[in-house]
C-alpha cells in the first residue's frame, strides 16, 4: 500500500509540474511578464512563488532545516517591478531543480517515513511526509487554476491539460 501511495505521489509531483509548464511555455517573456487585468501580479511572479515556497517546504520542514525563501533572484517575488524578474528560462529551470529535489529526497524516503511526523515551522504543529507533499500539490494546483485565467485575461487561450 505504501509502495502504492509514494509512487503515486511522486508520479503526481511530475503530472502537476509538467501542466503548469504546458501553460507558461507558449507564452513568451513579455506576455508572462504582463499583469493581467484585476490582477496583483504577473505570471512570472508567481512561478517564483511556486518554485520557493516548495524549496522553503522541502528545506524547513521535510528535512527540519530552517523554513525561508530562497534569495536565488535577489529579489521578493510580489514587490519586484516586472522589468527585474528573471527570463522565464531562469523561472522554468528553478521550478525543474526544486521539483527534482523533492522528488529525489521522497525517493530516498523509506515506505514508512511517509508516516513519519514532522514539526512544521515555528508553529510546534506535527504533519506527516505525506501532509506536506500534499500541501505543496495543493498549493501549485490552485496556482495552476490562478495562471490559466491569467493566461485568458491577457487575451491568449491557454493550453490544454489534463
Amino acid at each position: 500500500m505504501m509502495k502504492k501511495l509514494k509512487d503515486f505521489i511522486i508520479q503526481n509531483l511530475t503530472h502537476s509540474r509538467e501542466n503548469l509548464l504546458t501553460i507558461c511555455d507558449p507564452l513568451n517573456d513579455a506576455e508572462l511578464a504582463q499583469i493581467p487585468p484585476n490582477c496583483k501580479y504577473c505570471i512570472k511572479a508567481l512561478l517564483i512563488h511556486i518554485a520557493e515556497t516548495e524549496e522553503a517546504w522541502i528545506e524547513g520542514v521535510m528535512l527540519g532545516g530552517e523554513y525561508r525563501y530562497s534569495e536565488r533572484f535577489k529579489l521578493k517575488w510580489n514587490e519586484a517591478e516586472t522589468s527585474r524578474l528573471p527570463s522565464y528560462k531562469q523561472i522554468r529551470e528553478y521550478l525543474y531543480e526544486v521539483r527534482s529535489n523533492l522528488v529525489e529526497t521522497l525517493e530516498e524516503l523509506q515506505l514508512y517515513d511517509f508516516e513519519d511526523a514532522l514539526r512544521v515551522f515555528n508553529t510546534g504543529k506535527k504533519v506527516t511526509v505525506a501532509d506536506a507533499v500534499s500541501h505543496l500539490q495543493e498549493h501549485e494546483l490552485i496556482h495552476i487554476g490562478e495562471i490559466r485565467l491569467m493566461v485568458e485575461l491577457l487575451g491568449k487561450r491557454p493550453a490544454e491539460i489534463e
